[in-house]
């Protein structure tokens, strides 16, 4: 018998979950902006294109190598470790360039064992993928 007008109390939970919906909204929508003006999204998908493209390319024997200087700041910026930016498993190039971001996947076709690596050439980073017939290793 004390709430017989409950008006007043659904406005107040009507106000309270317009607030916390638009919260999440602007959140969402600030993470996107934040995570798009670094353009992050941008070179982990050139990159792992490129990569995935090369490796298909390539024939057993070859070395490639790709300078990063441009993941430079990335890296720096997002403490990230080498192992980190550049994956390659189970056919799939996966570069991450930010903390907690699963980065962009890009498959690639070649059925060669792909050996990754980094160098420091004069101020340089650069990555080295070596190719190599599946079993090579093997006696």
């Amino acid at each position: 018998m004390l709430f017989k007008n409950k008006k007043g109390s659904d406005s107040l939970y009507e106000i309270i979950m317009f607030i916390v919906l638009n919260l999440l909204f602007f959140g969402a929508m600030f993470a996107f902006v934040a995570r798009s003006g670094t353009n992050a999204g941008l070179y982990e998908q050139v990159y792992s294109k490129q990569i995935a493209l090369l490796i298909d390319s390539a024939k057993p024997g070859m070395v490639i190598s790709i300078n990063l200087n441009e993941m430079k700041s990335f890296i720096e910026e997002n403490k990230l470790s080498l192992d980190q930016i550049i994956n390659l498993q189970n056919g799939k190039v996966i570069v991450k360039l930010t903390q907690g971001s699963k980065g962009y996947i890009f498959d690639y076709f070649s059925n060669y064992e792909v050996v990754k690596g980094f160098e420091q050439e004069n101020d340089n980073l650069i990555l080295k993928l070596s190719i190599n017939k599946k079993g090579a290793g093997d006696g």
